[in-house]
């Protein structure tokens, strides 16, 4: 049922590789190497990093990852890939480097006359008004530059206060409010007029029926003990996983 070929098309979100988790490391290696290899393009939607502190950060995670992009796309795989919330400095160095495509949140993808909308997943989060505001300020062109003027030793220690905050303040939320909001998902695909919304940053792999709009939702997993990825051919979708450790 998970057999990949030339003609499908995958997607992928939240692994959050570091190198504080070789085993996602090897895991994401493994999918590259068995499974993306053979598809027709692959869609990377946010967080493939736990932090992007800028393309100047040349540790060997990011090493690892350029080197299998670029044998990707080697092997005529297209790669593209969304910012997320943990690697939204993700720029045009690593572009160059890896030879992936960055794309706009949100951005459409025409596949066999259907309208998919593909997402991080965190602009539809929109009941955390903590986040959104904080999303707001960090992504703004003047913050973002003004983190990256920062030495890389300063913005180590920016992210881990920040991811320790970020923790800190999520143990206090209810699932319900980290989660999407039905009506800003209704909202969004009227918008962009599509019956199909990819997405991932909830960590909660589902594949969701809006009856409102006789649509569907389909969740990208996060990546831990299994990895997920979701698979788009001509006979439609299939959300798989396959075990890491």
């Amino acid at each position: 049922m998970n057999s990949i070929s030339e003609n499908d098309i995958l997607f992928i979100s939240d692994l959050h590789l570091s190198e504080k988790r070789p085993e996602l490391v090897e895991g994401f290696i493994n999918f590259c190497n068995n499974k993306a290899i053979k598809a027709n393009s692959l869609y990377i939607l946010g967080d493939l990093f736990d932090a992007y502190l800028g393309d100047d950060d040349k540790n060997s995670t990011l090493q690892i990852v350029i080197s299998e992009l670029k044998k990707l796309n080697t092997n005529n795989v297209k790669v593209f890939f969304m910012r997320g919330n943990r690697d939204f400095l993700v720029d045009q160095e690593f572009s160059q480097l890896s030879n992936c495509e960055i794309i706009l949140d949100p951005k459409i993808l025409d596949f066999y006359e259907k309208k998919i909308l593909l997402m991080h997943g965190d602009l539809l989060c929109t009941d955390d008004k903590a986040y959104m505001e904080f999303r707001k300020h960090i992504q703004s062109k003047k913050i973002k530059n003004e983190i990256l003027s920062k030495p890389l030793s300063d913005r180590v220690k920016l992210s881990n206060s920040l991811r320790a905050k970020s923790k800190s303040a999520n143990a206090k939320k209810s699932d319900d409010i980290m989660d999407v909001n039905q009506f800003s998902v209704i909202r969004t695909m009227k918008s962009h007029n599509v019956k199909i919304l990819i997405h991932g940053h909830t960590h909660r792999p589902m594949v969701h029926e809006i009856n409102e709009i006789n649509g569907s939702r389909y969740v990208l997993g996060d990546w831990d003990k299994n990895g997920w990825y979701l698979k788009l051919n001509k006979m439609g979708l299939e959300l798989c996983s396959f075990k890491i450790i």
